[in-house]
Protein backbone atom coordinates (compact mmCIF):
# COMPACT_ATOMS: atom_id res chain seq x y z
CA UNK A 1 0.00 0.00 0.00
CA UNK A 2 2.76 2.50 1.03
CA UNK A 3 4.48 1.45 -2.17
CA UNK A 4 1.77 2.51 -4.33
CA UNK A 5 1.29 5.55 -2.24
CA UNK A 6 4.77 6.59 -2.62
CA UNK A 7 4.31 5.93 -6.35
CA UNK A 8 1.42 7.94 -6.70
CA UNK A 9 3.54 11.41 -4.82
CA UNK A 10 6.25 10.45 -7.19
CA UNK A 11 3.93 10.63 -10.58
CA UNK A 12 2.19 13.71 -8.95
CA UNK A 13 5.50 15.42 -8.17
CA UNK A 14 6.61 14.59 -11.81
CA UNK A 15 3.48 16.53 -13.33
CA UNK A 16 3.67 19.56 -11.67
CA UNK A 17 7.32 19.36 -11.87
CA UNK A 18 6.39 19.47 -15.69
CA UNK A 19 2.99 21.80 -15.05
CA UNK A 20 6.10 24.38 -13.96
CA UNK A 21 8.62 24.00 -16.38
CA UNK A 22 5.52 24.97 -19.05
CA UNK A 23 4.39 28.03 -16.69
CA UNK A 24 7.46 29.22 -16.81
CA UNK A 25 7.51 29.17 -20.20
CA UNK A 26 4.17 30.72 -20.18
CA UNK A 27 5.14 33.92 -17.84
CA UNK A 28 8.45 33.97 -20.06
CA UNK A 29 6.85 34.75 -23.50
CA UNK A 30 3.75 36.80 -21.88
CA UNK A 31 6.83 39.37 -20.29
CA UNK A 32 8.23 39.42 -24.51
CA UNK A 33 4.96 40.16 -25.52
CA UNK A 34 4.35 43.05 -23.04
CA UNK A 35 7.73 44.74 -23.91
CA UNK A 36 6.52 44.31 -27.40
CA UNK A 37 3.51 46.06 -26.72
CA UNK A 38 5.41 48.86 -24.50
CA UNK A 39 7.95 49.36 -26.98
CA UNK A 40 5.42 49.76 -29.99
CA UNK A 41 2.84 52.08 -27.41
CA UNK A 42 6.27 53.92 -26.43
CA UNK A 43 7.31 54.97 -29.60
CA UNK A 44 4.34 55.91 -31.38
CA UNK A 45 3.16 58.00 -28.88
CA UNK A 46 6.59 60.19 -28.60
CA UNK A 47 5.86 60.13 -32.02
CA UNK A 48 1.75 61.06 -31.55
CA UNK A 49 2.68 64.01 -29.43
CA UNK A 50 5.62 65.57 -32.27
CA UNK A 51 2.60 65.22 -34.32
CA UNK A 52 0.41 67.34 -32.31
CA UNK A 53 2.57 70.13 -31.71
CA UNK A 54 3.54 70.07 -35.12
CA UNK A 55 -0.59 70.67 -35.97
CA UNK A 56 -0.40 73.30 -34.08
CA UNK A 57 2.82 75.33 -35.21
CA UNK A 58 1.36 74.46 -38.37
CA UNK A 59 -2.15 75.60 -37.78
CA UNK A 60 -0.26 78.95 -36.18
CA UNK A 61 1.26 79.65 -39.26
CA UNK A 62 -1.56 78.60 -41.84
CA UNK A 63 -3.61 81.32 -39.92
CA UNK A 64 -1.29 83.92 -39.98
CA UNK A 65 -0.36 83.84 -43.47
CA UNK A 66 -3.85 84.31 -44.53
CA UNK A 67 -4.21 87.09 -41.65
CA UNK A 68 -1.72 89.17 -43.32
CA UNK A 69 -2.34 88.25 -46.71
CA UNK A 70 -5.92 89.69 -46.17
CA UNK A 71 -4.87 92.63 -44.00
CA UNK A 72 -2.40 93.79 -46.84
CA UNK A 73 -5.30 93.29 -49.82
CA UNK A 74 -7.57 95.19 -47.48
CA UNK A 75 -8.29 98.40 -49.19
CA UNK A 76 -7.72 101.52 -47.29
CA UNK A 77 -10.11 103.72 -46.36
CA UNK A 78 -9.40 107.41 -46.52
CA UNK A 79 -7.84 108.91 -43.29
CA UNK A 80 -10.08 111.87 -43.15
CA UNK A 81 -12.78 108.65 -42.08
CA UNK A 82 -11.26 108.57 -38.78
CA UNK A 83 -13.64 105.27 -38.82
CA UNK A 84 -12.22 102.17 -36.77
CA UNK A 85 -13.53 99.07 -38.39
CA UNK A 86 -12.78 95.24 -37.49
CA UNK A 87 -10.80 93.49 -40.21
CA UNK A 88 -12.43 90.78 -42.21
CA UNK A 89 -10.02 88.18 -41.00
CA UNK A 90 -8.52 88.21 -37.44
CA UNK A 91 -6.12 85.73 -36.22
CA UNK A 92 -7.24 83.37 -33.73
CA UNK A 93 -7.36 84.71 -29.84
CA UNK A 94 -4.63 82.74 -28.14
CA UNK A 95 -1.89 84.07 -30.29
CA UNK A 96 -0.55 87.33 -31.88
CA UNK A 97 0.29 87.07 -35.51
CA UNK A 98 2.38 90.72 -35.41
CA UNK A 99 4.02 89.73 -32.56
CA UNK A 100 4.75 86.38 -33.55
CA UNK A 101 5.81 87.40 -37.32
CA UNK A 102 7.20 90.38 -36.90
CA UNK A 103 8.15 91.03 -40.68
CA UNK A 104 4.96 90.45 -41.75
CA UNK A 105 3.44 87.81 -44.62
CA UNK A 106 6.98 86.95 -45.74
CA UNK A 107 8.15 85.76 -42.63
CA UNK A 108 4.28 83.62 -41.89
CA UNK A 109 4.55 82.05 -45.26
CA UNK A 110 8.15 80.60 -44.60
CA UNK A 111 6.94 79.18 -41.60
CA UNK A 112 3.99 78.19 -43.26
CA UNK A 113 6.27 75.88 -45.50
CA UNK A 114 8.38 74.78 -42.85
CA UNK A 115 5.82 73.47 -40.29
CA UNK A 116 4.28 72.04 -43.44
CA UNK A 117 7.27 70.16 -44.21
CA UNK A 118 8.35 69.16 -40.56
CA UNK A 119 4.47 68.11 -39.95
CA UNK A 120 4.66 66.06 -43.13
CA UNK A 121 8.02 64.16 -41.71
CA UNK A 122 6.51 63.47 -38.41
CA UNK A 123 3.06 61.50 -39.96
CA UNK A 124 5.96 60.23 -42.64
CA UNK A 125 7.59 58.60 -39.55
CA UNK A 126 3.82 57.36 -37.90
CA UNK A 127 3.60 55.73 -41.26
CA UNK A 128 6.97 53.78 -40.42
CA UNK A 129 5.77 52.80 -37.00
CA UNK A 130 2.68 51.36 -38.23
CA UNK A 131 4.01 49.46 -40.72
CA UNK A 132 6.65 47.89 -38.56
CA UNK A 133 3.72 46.28 -36.89
CA UNK A 134 3.28 44.04 -39.48
CA UNK A 135 0.44 42.37 -38.00
CA UNK A 136 -1.40 44.98 -36.40
CA UNK A 137 -1.52 44.00 -33.16
CA UNK A 138 0.11 47.20 -31.49
CA UNK A 139 2.92 44.95 -30.74
CA UNK A 140 6.47 45.12 -31.81
CA UNK A 141 7.13 40.88 -31.59
CA UNK A 142 10.74 39.40 -32.20
CA UNK A 143 11.35 39.98 -36.19
CA UNK A 144 9.27 42.99 -36.10
CA UNK A 145 11.28 44.91 -33.64
CA UNK A 146 14.24 43.45 -35.25
CA UNK A 147 13.46 44.47 -38.61
CA UNK A 148 12.22 48.24 -37.21
CA UNK A 149 15.54 48.63 -35.76
CA UNK A 150 17.77 47.21 -38.28
CA UNK A 151 16.43 49.00 -40.77
CA UNK A 152 18.05 52.61 -39.82
CA UNK A 153 21.22 50.17 -39.30
CA UNK A 154 20.85 49.86 -35.61
CA UNK A 155 22.15 46.37 -34.04
CA UNK A 156 19.62 44.79 -32.83
CA UNK A 157 20.35 43.59 -29.42
CA UNK A 158 17.85 40.65 -27.86
CA UNK A 159 16.69 40.36 -24.11
CA UNK A 160 17.12 44.56 -23.60
CA UNK A 161 14.21 46.43 -21.36
CA UNK A 162 11.80 47.62 -23.13
CA UNK A 163 12.76 51.18 -22.11
CA UNK A 164 15.84 51.07 -23.39
CA UNK A 165 14.44 50.00 -27.06
CA UNK A 166 11.95 52.62 -26.55
CA UNK A 167 14.57 55.18 -25.81
CA UNK A 168 16.65 54.22 -28.88
CA UNK A 169 13.81 54.34 -31.17
CA UNK A 170 12.98 57.65 -30.37
CA UNK A 171 16.20 59.01 -30.28
CA UNK A 172 16.16 57.54 -34.07
CA UNK A 173 13.08 59.69 -34.16
CA UNK A 174 14.29 62.74 -32.73
CA UNK A 175 17.52 62.80 -34.61
CA UNK A 176 15.51 62.31 -38.19
CA UNK A 177 13.58 65.20 -37.34
CA UNK A 178 16.19 67.22 -35.98
CA UNK A 179 18.13 67.39 -38.94
CA UNK A 180 15.17 66.68 -41.42
CA UNK A 181 16.37 63.63 -42.82
CA UNK A 182 13.40 62.52 -45.03
CA UNK A 183 16.21 60.25 -46.93
CA UNK A 184 16.82 58.15 -44.46
CA UNK A 185 13.49 57.65 -43.12
CA UNK A 186 11.97 56.51 -46.67
CA UNK A 187 15.48 54.05 -47.34
CA UNK A 188 14.04 52.77 -43.85
CA UNK A 189 10.89 52.67 -44.77
CA UNK A 190 12.00 50.82 -48.26
CA UNK A 191 13.75 48.01 -46.47
CA UNK A 192 10.53 47.17 -44.54
CA UNK A 193 8.69 47.37 -47.53
CA UNK A 194 11.32 44.90 -49.61
CA UNK A 195 10.73 42.09 -46.85
CA UNK A 196 6.74 41.91 -46.65
CA UNK A 197 6.21 44.54 -44.57
CA UNK A 198 2.37 46.75 -45.86
CA UNK A 199 0.97 49.89 -45.05
CA UNK A 200 -2.58 48.68 -43.83
CA UNK A 201 -6.47 49.44 -44.10
CA UNK A 202 -5.84 49.37 -40.46
CA UNK A 203 -2.71 51.69 -40.81
CA UNK A 204 -4.47 53.97 -42.85
CA UNK A 205 -6.96 54.50 -39.68
CA UNK A 206 -4.91 54.88 -37.79
CA UNK A 207 -2.80 57.63 -39.26
CA UNK A 208 -6.31 58.91 -39.92
CA UNK A 209 -7.06 59.90 -36.43
CA UNK A 210 -3.08 61.57 -36.07
CA UNK A 211 -4.25 63.52 -38.77
CA UNK A 212 -7.81 64.74 -37.34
Amino acid sequence: MFKNLNATHMNLWFILSVLSLFSGTIVVDSALGSTGTEVFRGFTSHISQHILQNKQDFYVAQSCTSFFYKKEKKPQRPQVERISYTLASQPPANFDCSARYPKGLDEAREAFSQTQQTLSLSLTFFEFALVGDRDDNEDYAGMELQDVMESFGVTFEPHLPSSLYVSRLNGLFDTVMDKGEIEILTKSLGILLEKGYRFTSADQAALNREIN
